[in-house]
């Protein structure tokens, strides 16, 4: 709960009161962060102002919110920060639902209410569909974290129909209210990528890192491996062995593969087809995988293990 204690801790510096719980009934307060990646045009100002007219959105107080207001002279893209920090508390201290793409925007979720819902809209593209620091929802369990679905191809960054089913599916989180007692439970505010990350991650490492896992919590930098990405994201991992994807590491296709098509027979609507899940695998396995399968059928689980553990070593051996 450090992310909880570290929020309370930074109101109390500001001379604020801590937040007080996400509200069960509406109208729900609802803030749409401006992001560089959605912020051509005003673009997110103009879908703001759609869903603000719209009548089944009635109870939602629905606002256009930026950080960083920009003079005359400064470039859009200015990093510098020109707002009042102790008003952008105040402002997230009373919010339920807070709605941002990735990056430095959305950043201040963790100070949210105990209860709110955070809707990360991911990267503005298809390839490769991903949410970046999803893991700092996740951290936080006083949070309910809701993800923009898959786009197409041909798909627009952001659509008001999309935007409007997650506003609709953050009021029935709200409405469920939440307690100390039942904080969000683990993996529950993780995105279709970082699910098949985290489960990579234990299955491959498992066997070499059990025991230190069993005592509390293990950084990734000590795993190393194709698991250290540096300044990259889940998505530039997990996609990796599909079709026009590009390989910006070097992870066991075999497992990955396996991980992908389990997780689109687990979730057959997520993707843009209904039926394919959101890798687009249909919950099939890759020809190589279904091969490598049939060869180990049969094959006692110590000696498919030592089987797996010396590929993957070749694997990073080349």
């Amino acid at each position: 709960d450090a992310c909880r204690a570290f929020r309370n801790r930074i109101f109390n510096i500001m001379n604020l009161d801590p937040p007080k719980p996400a509200r069960v009934t509406g109208p729900f307060r609802t803030i749409i962060i401006d992001n560089k990646r959605y912020g051509k045009g005003n673009a997110m100002e103009a879908i703001t102002e759609k869903l603000k007219a719209d009548k089944a959105l009635e109870g939602f107080d629905i606002q256009f919110v930026s950080w960083s207001p920009h003079t005359d002279g400064v470039r859009n893209d200015s990093p510098l920060q020109s707002g009042n920090f102790t008003r952008h508390m105040e402002i997230i201290g009373s919010t339920d639902v807070h709605i941002s793409g990735p990056g430095t925007a959305m950043m201040y979720q963790a100070f949210l209410p105990d209860g709110a819902v955070h809707v990360n809209l991911g990267i503005n593209k298809a390839m490769d569909q991903g949410f970046m620091e999803e893991y700092v929802a996740e951290g936080s369990p006083h949070l309910k974290a809701l993800y923009y679905p898959r786009r197409g191809l041909s798909s627009p960054g952001l659509e008001v129909r999309a935007l409007k089913k997650l506003i609709l599916k953050a009021g029935e989180l709200l409405r469920q209210g939440w307690s100390v007692d039942k904080p969000t439970p683990i993996g529950a505010n993780l995105s279709p990528v970082g699910q098949v990350y985290k489960a990579y991650t234990w299955l491959a490492h498992r066997e070499k890192y059990r025991s230190a896992l069993r005592k509390g919590l293990l950084p990734l930098r000590t795993v190393t491996g194709e698991m250290w990405m540096g300044n990259r994201f889940p998505e530039e991992f997990v996609y990796n062995g599909l079709p026009n994807h590009g390989k910006k590491a070097a992870p066991d296709l075999c497992l990955l593969g396996a991980l992908r098509a389990s997780f689109d027979a687990n979730f057959p609507k997520l993707g843009v087809k209904e039926g394919i899940g959101w890798f687009g695998t249909g919950g099939r396995l890759p020809e190589k995988g279904r091969r490598r399968q049939r060869r180990l059928m049969g094959v006692p689980e110590r000696l498919r293990r030592r089987y797996l553990k010396r590929r993957r070593r070749r694997r990073h051996l080349n």
